[in-house]
């Protein structure tokens, strides 16, 4: 165990979700597997060998100070782009910065810069799913590129909604309310607190939000969005998407050394998942990741939904990835397995399921404990968490039936 001044250091440097810090960390790889404003618009870029990012930033929270390092990292890295094949995007608030959408430019000495294109009202949340669509379209307008991603930054909890209903509130009841107090409420993606309420974007409404056939792939760089019901709700937004089933660090994604990868035409999403895991590898911090394949996931809910029937595992013997007030959340591969393999008739294939998992997690990594302070088996770590559905007649549960996972997995459930 370390000591508690150590302790102290890690406790207020998690991102995207803040209980008490780490107990016990341990240094080590345990997996790695690869299978100035203007109102003049400026023209879009041209179309061809261009990859094109665009980071969505909610920071009207905590987080502010985190973005602020990262926005200069990622400068810091543009250093090293080719901006005849790369266009950054940035849209980004804070409680004291309104929302507004920024490129990434080159002053007259070659050096990255940022341009505001647009700026926004604060009369619609930055998490209200019509706010994440108008940003998506006015950033779709302003750069032709043939290759697009989306990198989401803020806190969030995964599949876990928090039943926001958007409305922002009126000057009078934002003073009564006073300041946000305590982190007990759920973030599905998202956390503005930038009108004294805390108001997210449920998982439901991103998937509405963001639209089909735009984006080759998404970072999640938030807390526990490689979840099983997160990435099949996804499926149809990108060809890949990027995140972590556990929470990840107050740096989150070191800039500096992703985006000469991600931001270029041939981009790299396995060179940059290793930039991001030897960062934290080579500091003994904790850390985990996966790339998942989207084209691969029906199969691999078509394989999942062989093993309910089982006996399902106690909670007791699986990988955990969550701590309260998030989850719990569970290795989806150990879950599936175990569940499967307890059937006593049926068409379980542990063979199938594996290879089905392996198409979908092209890439994993992780430290060798977790935030919890509990190490992290190599053995039953897929790169992909899940829930532990039980169908009780609570809110979670029932949006939980909502979920494409839940009609794909749980048939017997669905009327």
């Amino acid at each position: 165990m370390f000591s508690d001044t150590l302790h102290a250091v890690w406790r207020h440097r998690l991102r995207r979700h803040a209980p008490a810090g780490c107990a016990a960390l341990a240094s080590g790889l345990l997996v790695m597997s690869a299978s100035c404003s203007h109102s003049d618009e400026p023209e879009p870029t041209p179309e061809h060998d261009v990859t094109s990012i665009l980071l969505y930033a909610v920071a009207s929270n905590n987080l502010a100070y985190d973005l602020a390092d990262d926005i200069n990292e990622l400068l810091k890295g543009a250093r090293n782009i080719d901006p005849a094949h790369a266009d950054i995007w940035i849209y980004s608030l804070t409680n004291r910065i309104p929302p507004k959408l920024q490129r990434v430019v080159r002053n007259a000495d070659g050096t990255p810069a940022l341009e505001t294109v647009k700026e926004y009202t604060r009369d619609t949340f930055s998490t209200d799913p019509s706010r994440i669509s108008e940003v998506i379209a006015d950033y779709i307008g302003l750069s032709a590129a043939e290759k697009r991603g989306i990198i989401f930054w803020s806190h969030a909890s995964g599949w876990q909604p928090d039943f926001s209903n958007h409305q922002v509130p009126s000057e009078d009841s934002h003073l009564a309310s006073g300041p946000v107090g305590g982190f007990t409420v759920n973030y599905s993606y998202g956390a503005d607190q930038s009108a004294g309420v805390t108001d997210s974007c449920d998982i439901i409404e991103l998937d509405d939000a963001i639209p089909s056939d735009t984006f080759d792939f998404i970072w999640f760089d938030c807390c526990y969005m490689s979840s099983i019901e997160v990435l099949y709700q996804l499926r149809d937004k990108a060809g890949h998407i990027v995140a972590y089933p556990t929470e990840v660090a107050g740096e989150g994604m070191p800039y500096d050394l992703t985006i000469p990868h991600l931001a270029r035409y041939d981009y790299d999403l396995t060179a940059a998942a290793k930039a991001m895991t030897d960062y934290y590898f080579d500091r003994n911090q904790v850390i985990t990741i996966a790339i998942c394949d989207t084209s691969g996931l029906e199969e691999l809910a078509a394989e999942a939904e062989k093993a309910v029937g089982g006996t399902r595992p106690p909670m007791i013997r699986l990988q955990r990835y969550s701590r309260p007030p998030n989850g719990p959340f569970f290795d989806f591969g150990q879950y599936s397995r175990v569940w499967g393999e307890s059937r006593s008739e049926g068409d379980w294939d542990t063979q199938a399921f594996t290879q089905a998992l392996d198409k979908v997690v092209i890439y994993k990594a992780a430290s060798s404990y977790g935030f919890d302070g509990h190490p992290i088996d190599p053995e039953n770590f897929s790169g992909i968490s899940c829930h532990y559905f039980e169908d009780y007649d609570i809110p979670d549960d029932n949006y939980y039936k909502q979920l494409d996972w839940y009609k794909a997995v749980y048939p017997r459930y669905v009327q």
